[in-house]
């Protein structure tokens, strides 16, 4: 499945996996795996450029409409692998585990 593919690059250390809302939404439920890199805060585009342009990067929000502002961003910033892949629900759904 698509959940498992996407888990085992993150495990290998081959993609990130990062959960663009804010710090407390992150810390009431998140995928697991997923580092927080909130698309609103300040240093946002700062925490960006630290990453590694070769690795695929994975992002998500409450509904997908953050994480696809954020992915736009990463896109302008020079990461070329970056991908929205929707809602936390959605994702629940598709099989993701969800920690708190």
């Amino acid at each position: 499945t698509l959940s498992q593919k996407l888990l085992q690059q993150i495990k290998q250390g081959d993609a990130y996996l990062f959960d663009v809302r804010t710090p407390a939404e992150y810390n009431a439920g998140h995928l697991q795996y997923a580092q927080n890199l909130s698309i609103q805060s300040a240093d946002f585009d700062r925490q960006v450029n630290r990453l590694d342009k070769s690795k695929t990067i994975y992002l998500y929000s409450h509904s997908g409409n953050r994480s696809g502002k954020a992915t736009d961003s990463l896109l302008t910033l020079g990461h070329k692998k970056t991908y929205n892949i929707g809602g936390l629900d959605s994702l629940e759904k598709a099989g993701f585990t969800i920690v708190k």
